[in-house]
């Protein structure tokens, strides 16, 4: 007997590169969902440990699983060739070292049947390496928010729009919109893929229940230190806002995001020593051409003054307040 509630098939789409100690629990956590129609297709991107073999070894456990092997090109060509590969009626992405609760999907399902208008957005805990059996949830309330205002909710968090994980996407528009990440942009890639995609739905539907688990670990993607590829945010940043054009608070809203690239990208430096001084230098262009229009956004006066300290000071000197007074060293 067909269950008409799994009548769609859902993608679950796994990019991988050396998570030979992670990759099991997320792959498990997919196995053991409570909805049943899916597939999972995991892409190694040229491993040179054991991440293979252990996909190949679950791939023969479960028909369900469609293992692909490619040379390295990165996250976004890994997931580009999932998508590609994917037959499923919907779409969703969980990083390697993650994982996910056993009922994520079927409630996914549940909400973008009934909205299916709407980017469906819930939300994420966080696990860290050392204390594995404790979880901290992003949030404790449970309440559902519909924002149509797509790029108020890029510069304000809700929906974490900046990540394409915690959400699910109709495949069917992916492909007929050509929606692809770009390969030659390293941060913000996500964020991108994300605000394309938003430009044929009405609006977001935000449920703030944790259903990923995120781990925070020493050498992932998201915690290897400052390299140039940290700039193409900046890229990513420019080509949203050069999208069409946007009303003047619109505008405000997008200054406030690019502002927060800035940042991140400049955290990201703290710890990295001879920064080029080039990537300086376009650090700043992309910082004073967005901070005029920022002062107009709603954020308060005293964190608008950190971030022009923080940005505006010599890295070094940034670096060394950072070290005596928010690390206490």
């Amino acid at each position: 007997m067909v269950d008409l509630m799994q009548t769609k098939k859902v993608s679950i789409i796994i990019p991988s590169y050396n998570v030979e100690n992670y990759i099991y629990r997320g792959i498990e956590s997919c196995i053991k969902q409570t909805y049943n129609n899916i597939e999972i297709v995991i892409v190694d991107d040229g491993s040179t440990d054991e991440t293979w073999k252990i996909v190949q070894k679950y791939s023969a456990l479960d028909t369900r699983i469609k293992a692909i092997k490619k040379n390295n090109g990165g996250v976004s060509s890994a997931r580009n060739l999932a998508l590609q590969s994917a037959t499923g009626d919907y779409v969703i992405f969980l990083d390697s070292d993650d994982w996910i609760k056993n009922n994520t999907i079927e409630i996914m399902v549940k909400k973008i049947k009934k909205n299916p208008n709407l980017l469906i957005c819930c939300d994420r805990s966080f696990v860290y390496e050392d204390n594995i059996d404790k979880i901290f949830p992003q949030v404790t309330d449970n309440h559902e928010e519909i924002k149509k205002n797509v790029i108020e909710c890029f510069s304000t968090g809700i929906g974490n729009l900046q990540s394409s994980c915690y959400k699910i996407f109709d495949l069917r528009i992916i492909k007929e919109k050509n929606i692809f990440f770009k390969e030659n942009i390293y941060h913000g890639e996500d964020g991108l893929f994300v605000f394309e995609y938003l430009n044929y739905m009405q609006g977001i539907l935000y449920f703030s229940e944790c259903l990923w688990n995120i781990l925070t670990r020493k050498g992932s993607a998201t915690n290897s230190g400052y390299n140039e590829k940290w700039l193409t945010a900046i890229d990513a940043a420019k080509i949203i806002s050069n999208y069409k054009d946007f009303s003047k608070q619109e505008k405000v809203f997008l200054s406030k995001y690019c502002i927060d690239r800035a940042v991140a990208i400049k955290t990201a430096m703290l710890d990295t020593k001879n920064i080029p001084h080039e990537d300086l230098k376009k650090l700043k262009v992309f910082f004073d051409e967005n901070k005029k229009i920022y002062f107009k956004s709603n954020d308060s006066f005293i964190r608008k003054l950190k971030i022009i300290i923080f940005m505006e000071f010599p890295t070094k000197i940034v670096f060394f307040l950072y070290k005596k007074v928010v690390q206490g060293d």
